[in-house]
């Protein structure tokens, strides 16, 4: 039977007859069919792969993968939506990160994007139906429209389907009628913005597990490369700043441990740990649950990926504690920003990070007459302590002075805490310059957390984790530095 006939005997059976249209017609549900099973914005996650027609020679088919979130109104029609879709290397989205990133296509954060209005959806009184989605950048299916067969689970917080109208001539079928999966899961209540999206929704630890087919990618080599590990999302400590970091310790396992044509030994026996550190790419949507994001691969135990990567994220589930994520782009060693070659999507979930940092001894008192003082800072959460530079005020010049310790006083990172190698450490060792200061007068330094003309403070300018035992402030952690005699 040919599909089209196929259709059209699938589509009589639930009453239907514009299976994938997306007129206006069908605003409402027909006759015999419900919509009210699914309702609210749903994330979406969409998988697949090129059609492989099994020539001589031919490759495996590339893979196909897209995220983003739809919005159904419990009558039967898809009121709008967003879709960052990647078809074997070729990315398409709604938007595009601000420059220098602007070739990389981003979430725009609303329901009025790339996935028209209009389109269908209806189920029967068992909870299967058909949902039908056009992306009008043209990404998926050129843009025209693709319908899938769907199940609704109990509840309706979850749905799932494969393309039911892909194929239209043995033999040669065209590459845009490439098979697809869908699984879709609501964001909050079925009362679009219940729970309310805040910024701090974005805020919080989370396990992810990416899977990540690459074919000519830069930054990250050839080959299938899973990741896996905790990515943390947080304020940016110095007091006033508004920015949203992300820090993350992955295990890669790429390739056979080679990366673009070099084989390297990974210490860890068949995957390598890496830090990452990066920042949310303008404000996260508080409409539709996305956020854009950067992040740059760290050479903390070793790591030997450069890359510098951008994704974007759809938040679901009742409190918004899950994510699909999916890489947008990269950037070209010595060069700019371009959208990424690789095709990888990857699952998250809120998960409990217990580790703080810490700094010790604080407050510091150093004794002119005695011995030099180690500072250590320990990092034991599961993602690196990044910092701008370790500096002493002015007040101390003269009578104290770092001499020398494990922690770069200009740009550095302290290693996050795994079970490989345990907390990252580092050192800042304070010593008299020779001037001895005394006890009392204009030779004895007052230290202060709170840095002032004659005080003596140290500060770790820029941490983007909060440090026990240090006072934040624009600057960074400040410690109170005293010397004395």
């Amino acid at each position: 039977m040919k599909r089209s006939s196929l259709l059209l005997a699938l589509t009589g059976s639930f009453g239907l007859a514009l299976v994938g249209s997306a007129s206006k017609a069908m605003a409402t549900c027909t006759t015999g069919t419900v919509g009210a099973a699914i309702l609210g914005n749903y994330a979406v996650k969409i998988v697949g792969a090129a059609v492989d027609t099994g020539a001589a020679g031919d490759p495996k088919p590339n893979p196909i993968v897209g995220i983003g979130v739809i919005a159904l109104d419990g009558a039967c029609e898809v009121t709008g939506g967003e879709l960052i879709f990647n078809d074997g290397g070729t990315i398409t989205g709604p938007a595009h990160d601000a420059p220098p990133r602007n070739a990389v296509v981003a979430f725009s954060g609303s329901l009025s994007a790339n996935i028209s209005a209009g389109t269908s959806y209806n189920l029967n009184t068992n909870n299967t139906g058909f949902l039908t989605l056009t992306d009008t950048t043209g990404g998926m299916n050129g843009g025209n429209p693709v319908t899938f067969g769907i199940t609704v689970e109990s509840g309706g917080a979850e749905f799932r389907g494969v393309r039911i109208n892909g194929g239209t001539a043995p033999g040669s079928p065209p590459a845009n009628d490439a098979p697809l999966t869908i699984l879709g899961e609501r964001q909050g209540s079925a009362t679009p913005g219940t729970p309310a999206l805040t910024t701090t929704t974005f805020e919080s630890p989370f396990a992810i597990l990416c899977d990540n087919v690459s074919r000519t990618s830069t930054g990250l080599g050839l080959g299938y490369q899973p990741l896996s590990g905790t990515v943390q999302e947080h304020a940016f400590p110095p007091v006033g700043s508004p920015t949203i970091v992300i820090n993350s310790n992955l295990w890669f396992n790429n390739n056979g441990g080679t990366i673009n044509g070099s084989t390297l030994v990974s210490p860890n026996g068949g995957a390598f740990l890496c830090d990452l550190g990066g920042a949310i790419l303008g404000a996260p949507s508080l409409v539709d649950g996305t956020q854009n994001t950067d992040a740059l691969f760290e050479n903390n135990f070793g790591c030997p990926i450069g890359a510098n990567t951008d994704s974007s994220w759809v938040l679901w589930g009742s409190s918004y504690q899950n994510a699909f994520t999916i890489l947008t782009g990269e950037q070209v060693p010595g060069g700019g920003f371009v959208p990424v070659t690789s095709v990888s999507s990857c699952t998250a979930g809120k998960t409990i990070v217990g580790g703080i940092d810490r700094l010790a001894p604080s407050p510091v008192t150093l004794h002119s007459t005695g011995a030099p003082v180690t500072v250590t800072i320990t990092n034991d959460s599961a993602a690196p302590l990044d910092y701008s530079s370790i500096t002493l005020s002015s007040a101390l010049s003269g009578y104290v002075t770092i001499t020398g310790g494990t922690c770069t006083t200009s740009a550095g990172s302290i290693p996050s805490d795994n079970l490989a190698f345990g907390p990252g450490i580092c050192t800042i060792t304070l010593a008299d310059t020779g001037t001895p200061c005394a006890a009392t007068g204009p030779n004895h330094i007052t230290g202060s957390a709170t840095p002032g003309s004659g005080l003596g403070t140290m500060t770790v300018a820029l941490n983007d984790h909060l440090i026990v035992g240090s006072t934040e402030d624009a600057n960074g952690a400040e410690v109170a530095v005293t010397c004395t005699r």
